[in-house]
């Protein structure tokens, strides 16, 4: 028997709608890549030393706690690609900064540990669902620590912590992983040295979690990576200079770890790691010179997200950025007015109205 196929003319994406995706796929692929500030309509409060971390499931950035100048903070918000949304919950984490926050993809959860609420240094491990934060009570975990490096290691799905302050003049160089329902201390023949405000990023290709800098007695510029076993230096010729405070995020899409900032100097340059060797961009248009932002990568829409930290004169910053192609935005926006005005058009036809 023959059947007669019926042209389903409501979920048809006319051919000029197919060419701007091309475009914007292309204009991905080829621009030279840029800071853009974006201009929500709401946003958190001015701070820095805020978790930070991507939710890959629900493709939104979720922002928790910092420091205001003042006082530490505790409210939680999330991006999602326009607007930043407080949200509410029925439990909340301590107020707190200088944590971390961590996307667990394989659990669905965005992991926080440590910190400090004032001089109180902290040890809790709290998990964020999209509703709810809950508190986890791991029979082992790591000391009362705060301004250490924390990703998460998706191949080998462990959260990974490094280093960090134990006391205003002690940093340690103790690597922990969260499992999800316990803290581990892992042992290695090589380590970096002790330090404090230092990265850390998860390369997905190469399978690695990258380590950059930071400070403990002197300022660090060196390059780590941890492959679940071992910490093996990485040497490069050419390397940022020497800072803490800086942050980085990981792209995906291109294989490369973008820095940005840092330094008791506020620092506002961009460099690109690909695995390999140190890139330094040379932009006009990037985000001032601060320390304590902090960044991830947003991978629903192909950019960097950096958001706040301290400037010159220890001012807390408010500001929104985004690290990704020329022209994106400008594309981006244009491609949702059609994908809108596609949609009441198939409506239309649906109900015999085109």
């Amino acid at each position: 028997m023959m059947w007669k196929m019926q042209p389903c003319r409501s979920n048809k994406r006319p051919k000029w709608l197919a060419a701007v995706v091309v475009a914007l796929v292309a204009c991905d692929a080829r621009a030279q890549f840029t800071w853009t500030k974006r201009s929500p309509t709401s946003r958190p409060s001015a701070r820095s030393f805020h978790g930070f971390a991507y939710d890959s499931t629900r493709r939104v950035v979720v922002l928790f706690g910092g420091w205001d100048g003042k006082n530490p903070l505790s409210d939680t918000w999330e991006w999602d690609g326009n607007n930043w949304t407080k949200r509410s919950s029925k439990h909340t984490p301590v107020a707190r900064a200088q944590h971390a926050l961590a996307y667990d993809s394989t659990r669905r959860r965005v992991v926080l540990f440590g910190g400090a609420q004032g001089s109180k240094l902290l040890s809790d491990t709290w998990e964020w669902n999209g509703v709810d934060w809950e508190e986890r009570f791991p029979k082992t975990k790591p000391p009362p620590v705060e301004a250490f490096g924390f990703a998460y290691d998706a191949s080998r799905r462990r959260t990974v912590l490094f280093g960090g302050s134990i006391s205003p003049s002690r940093a340690i160089s103790d690597t922990w992983e969260w499992d999800g329902s316990d803290w581990m201390k892992r042992s290695s023949v090589k380590r970096p040295a002790a330090r404090w405000r230092h990265p850390l990023a998860y390369d997905s290709r190469r399978k690695r979690v990258l380590l950059f800098g930071g400070y403990f007695g002197r300022f660090y510029n060196d390059t780590w990576e941890w492959d679940g076993s071992n910490w093996v230096e990485r040497p490069s010729s050419v390397r940022p200079p020497a800072r803490e405070g800086h942050d980085f995020a990981y792209d995906s899409k291109r294989g490369v770890v973008v820095l940005f900032g840092g330094d008791k100097s506020r620092l506002s340059d961009t460099w690109e790691w690909d695995g390999s060797k140190w890139v330094q961009k040379s932009l006009l248009n990037k985000p001032s010179g601060r320390i304590d932002a902090h960044m991830v990568y947003d991978s629903a829409r192909g950019v960097v997200l950096l958001f706040g930290g301290s400037g010159p004169g220890e001012v807390e910053l408010s500001d929104t950025w985004e690290y990704g192609p020329r022209g994106i935005h400008a594309l981006r926006q244009g491609m949702q007015v059609i994908e809108a005005r596609s949609a009441i058009a198939s409506q239309q036809v649906a109900a015999g109205l085109g």
